[in-house]
């Protein structure tokens, strides 16, 4: 009886551990459902994508409740199996090709594979034209035939075929005062029309018109070579030919207050501080970073950003970054900019908000993107504030058990003196100056402009960004007497500098400085024996 009891408890901590992994296997499968498109015509043929991962048995979907509103056309299972740092993962996937049964919104509904379900998708199916027993033709469609100048049109070409043909699809439409970029390049889908399954080759442009009125895209023509008879029988001549689409261009709004014109669908202004930037010290910089996004326009048309204009600060603005990104709705451009803040003088900043006008196309009105402006307290640095210390009445040292307080003095005294006598004993004893010889005194000379520039290029060459810093202002003190870059009223030196007290400056890791520019600049600067140099500035009567 006792041997039964054990064994009972054995089992207990087996069937609980086994019910626990089951429900761990169970937990991480996933069911998922994606569809490659939301809005079809009657005609075409929509691919239902159902992935289950981590799949513990022969598990099917069941397909039952897709025969409401659709007609499965072929299902191509398939499966796979990985191990990826040592945990093993599996997928069981099933391609659905399936036809709507009407017209409308429809919902594809949600898939059960086991204990797991998917999500329901919505569709929307749309009439398409009749087209007969054609063996090849095109639809072409525009998402608007009213757009205001530089914004946005999408044009879609889709080319019906089916045998076997041979040819070339047409090439992207050429147009007169119109920027046109490829949104996708080649999609590849299938449409049953009269009961005939056509293969269809799809492409977007994304238009962009530069000149008000009236802008005509033009035909797209197909030619192309039909197999008959087999490998080695005749071929006939097919070709097809779209209709054209007729677009009105609008001039820009009249109302528009903006200074650079902006259509687009939607457009956001934002900013991103690389440290707090609610109170800043004196030497300490940050990144302040300014990000423009926009859809329905090209990156080019985006506006630079006002920089700050402050003695209280030194800014910095790198490059800008511009991107083009396709998605869905047409083009999204972006534009990013850095700034570098280098505070170099307390008192209180004043950040004026940062305003972009643009058109709404959706709406047709202006919108203002807009980011506040702020006031900023910019405190010394801990090495130059002395905060006020409150007056004390003078103490008087407490000597318990001491020396005498009147006394401490004259010990101080008599030490003071007795170094003094040492010292004149030591200078009698040694070595005397030669008569007719002054007593040699060293003193520091100051390098020549000459050593200066020496020594400013090798800095320069070797990447020394402190020490090329340090050695231009000395050089240019020396030989021009001017106190700064600026008063030399040298574009090349003043970039050249400007990019080297950024690779100082800067609080955002870059590269090695690289000093080949500041070498040119300077290698021009001293050639120019005969320039006409600016007067020396005084300095200030009242320096900060």
């Amino acid at each position: 009886m006792a041997v039964q009891r054990q064994t009972g408890n054995t089992l207990k901590p087996l069937l609980l551990a086994s019910l626990l992994i089951l429900q761990i296997q169970s937990a991480s499968a996933l069911f998922t459902a994606e569809v490659n498109r939301t809005e079809i015509s009657e005609v075409d043929l929509v691919t239902l994508d159902l992935v289950l991962t981590d799949p513990q048995d022969d598990i099917q979907p069941d397909l039952r409740p897709l025969s409401k509103d659709f007609q499965v056309i072929q299902i191509s299972p398939s499966s796979a199996f990985s191990i990826i740092n040592g945990r093993t993962s599996s997928t069981r996937s099933w391609l659905v090709e399936m036809r709507a049964k009407r017209l409308g919104p429809l919902t594809i509904p949600a898939i059960r594979a086991g204990n797991q379900t998917t999500r329901p998708i919505a569709l929307n199916v749309t009439n398409a034209p009749t087209r007969g027993n054609q063996i090849v033709f095109f639809e072409t469609s525009v998402d608007r035939t009213q757009a205001w100048v530089q914004s946005q049109v999408i044009y879609t070409v889709k080319l019906f075929w089916y045998e076997s043909i041979n040819g070339e699809f047409p090439a992207a439409p050429q147009l007169d005062d119109a920027i046109i970029e490829t949104l996708e390049e080649e999609r590849r889908s299938r449409a049953v029309i009269n009961g005939r399954t056509y293969s269809v080759f799809e492409r977007r442009y994304a238009i962009f018109p530069q000149k008000s009125g009236q802008m005509m895209i033009p035909r797209e023509v197909f030619t192309g070579l039909r197999s008959r008879g087999g490998r080695f029988g005749n071929r006939e001549k097919v070709s097809a030919v779209s209709e054209q689409h007729l677009i009105e261009v609008k001039p820009r709004s009249a109302g528009f207050p903006g200074s650079q014109w902006l259509p687009a669908s939607s457009l956001e202004l934002e900013e991103v501080w690389s440290a707090d930037p609610t109170s800043l010290t004196v030497g300490d910089p940050l990144n302040r970073t300014l990000i423009i996004k926009a859809t329905g326009i090209t990156s080019s048309l985006l506006p630079e950003l006002p920089r700050l204009s402050s003695d209280l600060v030194k800014n910095y603005v790198d490059p800008p970054a511009s991107t083009d990104e396709i998605t869905p709705d047409g083009i999204t451009a972006s534009r990013q900019e850095v700034h570098g803040i280098l505070p170099v003088k307390a008192g209180t900043l004043t950040l004026p908000p940062v305003e972009i006008h643009w058109w709404d196309t959706k709406a047709e009105r202006t919108r203002t993107a807009r980011i506040p402006g702020r006031t900023v307290n910019i405190e010394p640095t801990a090495a130059t504030y002395r905060p006020p210390q409150p007056s004390q009445p003078p103490q008087t040292v407490s000597n318990q058990g001491g020396v005498p307080e009147t006394n401490i003095w004259q010990y101080v005294a008599g030490a003071a003196i007795a170094a003094w006598l040492i010292t004149l004993i030591l200078w009698r004893l040694g070595p005397r100056p030669t008569a007719g010889k002054e007593p040699r005194t060293e003193t520091r000379a100051t390098p020549s402009p000459d050593v200066l520039f020496r020594d400013l290029l090798t800095a320069a060459k070797r990447g020394d960004a402190s020490a090329s810093h340090r050695l231009l202002g000395a050089w240019l003190a020396q030989r021009f007497a001017v106190h700064s870059v600026s008063d030399m009223k040298d574009d090349a030196l003043t970039a050249a500098a400007t990019a080297l007290e950024r690779a100082i400056f800067s609080p955002a890791p870059a590269e090695s400085w690289s000093g080949e520019d500041l070498q040119y600049a300077l290698d021009d600067l001293n050639k120019r024996d005969n320039r006409k140099l600016p007067p020396p500035l005084l300095p200030s009567l009242n320096p900060a």
